[in-house]
């Protein structure tokens, strides 16, 4: 076994942290010892894009650990980089064809992972609910008084009944509104002074930074939504008989769910479909895996170059199907990216990636562009403007009737509602949980379908 394969990682690194120059010199002249040929090949290679790695992660490193001495938390990540490209190295040869990028982007992938997984695991910790971090108390205070696990428990539960009959259904749960409603108050409250903490002036300022969204195009999806909410229920005008409670308080309205007629049957058919439209997809077919699990994702297998489909398996066959689409659009993206090199990966925020998979979707579905399949997708544009722009107004100012808030901006999304109150904001697993988590949808939306309005 090659001193190399030694490297167990926790303790070098935190050697280093501790002992800086002594430890890093030892273990740097260990890796240097035992591939001669890569370290020419980083030089020659790899070295300018590995310096820009390091000068995106020192800074995080350093506003996140600030416990540790400056120049061991340099050395530190020189450290992690040099091993981690050696890894890279170490892999990419044994790759089976076709490889998927070239070295020095499959390098580049490596690297950054390796970095962010160490930086998470060092950065991210569990909260007690009994004892929490002042920045967090009243975080704590609301899911000690709602759990998770009950939220999840009551919206199954709203959910498994039929549309009819959830009005019965909420009234039987007795939730304490009125308590929960006050300290999801306060906790929205303190996320917005924790925002203000970290230098940002709200909530939505730090997720425009965390997803990377330009100001510029924020800007334009507020001052196009009405435009944007306009011409996705013209497009759905013709939907005829709708039942009576499609557009009440206990629904999200679904176009999708009320198609006759959807044109796939099998994940295989999709994927063929975009095999055929994409010969990308076509080349690399036999590395895309398909699995049933939670929430829908697209992910890059590095050890294996390969890609795996996470659909989430509570959802039906149809919203399966359409989270199958959107997320071949984003491998398409994927794949003309690490074709184009390193250049194309920096900055590529979530965003981006939204704004540019969704550009991909459209594009495929235009097929479908007169048909009700394509209009469905425009019913999800409406329900994520509603989600978002619901949280625009609560983050902006949380103290007002927010029942009333949510049914108005239904109201605004979808044209035919008539909401008066809707409490169903505190059963929402974005709203409570991940605000802003679909923002970058949102304004990539506004992007693209604004786009096609203009052809």
């Amino acid at each position: 076994m090659s001193k190399l394969n030694k490297w167990s990682g926790f303790k070098e690194k935190e050697e280093v942290l501790r002992n800086g120059d002594k430890a890093y010199d030892h273990y740097a002249r260990v890796f240097n010892s035992t591939l001669p040929f890569f370290i020419v090949k980083y030089k020659t290679m790899l070295s300018q894009n590995l310096k820009l790695i390091y000068q995106e992660f020192f800074p995080l490193y350093r506003s996140r650990l600030k416990s540790f001495n400056t120049n061991n938390l340099k050395k530190l990540i020189k450290l992690i980089i040099v091993k981690s490209a050696k890894e890279a190295f170490l892999h990419y040869k044994k790759l089976n064809f076709p490889k998927t990028c070239s070295f020095d982007t499959y390098t580049y992938i490596w690297v950054r992972q390796v970095l962010e997984r160490d930086l998470a695991s060092r950065t991210v910790r569990k909260i007690s609910l009994q004892n929490p971090p002042p920045a967090f108390k009243f975080s704590a205070e609301y899911f000690s008084f709602f759990p998770s696990k009950k939220h999840e428990e009551i919206r199954n539960k709203f959910f498994a009944v039929s549309p009819e009959k959830r009005r019965e259904i909420w009234e039987s749960f007795k939730l304490p509104f009125e308590e929960i409603e006050k300290r999801f108050i306060r906790m929205v409250l303190e996320r917005n002074d924790f925002a203000r903490s970290n230098s940002f002036s709200s909530y939505l300022e730090m997720m425009l930074s965390k997803y990377k969204i330009p100001f510029s195009s924020y800007n334009r999806f507020i001052q196009n939504k009405e435009k944007i909410i306009k011409f996705c229920n013209q497009q759905l005008s013709d939907v005829k008989n709708t039942p009576l409670w499609f557009y009440s308080e206990f629904n999200r309205p679904c176009f999708l769910c009320l198609l006759e007629f959807f044109p796939f049957k099998t994940f295989e058919e999709i994927i063929n479909y975009y095999a055929k439209k994409y010969p990308m997809v076509n080349k690399f077919k036999e590395k895309i895996k398909i699995f049933l699990e939670r929430d829908s994702k697209l992910i890059y297998e590095r050890e294996t170059d390969s890609f795996q489909i996470i659909l989430d398996k509570s959802l039906n066959t149809r919203h399966q199907m359409m989270d199958l689409i959107h997320e071949l659009s984003h491998l398409v993206y994927k794949l003309k990216v690490f074709r184009k090199g390193v250049e194309s990966l920096k900055n590529n925020g979530r965003y981006l990636q939204e704004k540019e998979a969704l550009k991909i979707e459209f594009s495929t579905l235009k097929d479908f562009s007169s048909s009700p399949l394509f209009k469905a997708l425009l019913g999800e544009v409406l329900l994520t403007y509603h989600t978002v722009l619901f949280e625009i107004e609560l983050y902006k100012n949380p103290q007002q009737n927010l029942s009333r808030l949510y049914a108005e901006i239904f109201n605004r999304c979808f044209k035919k509602g008539k909401q008066e109150n809707n409490p169903f904001f505190i059963l929402d697993k974005h709203i409570v949980f991940s605000p802003f988590f679909l923002l970058p949808y949102a304004v990539a939306y506004s992007e693209v379908i604004g786009e096609f309005m203009n052809r």
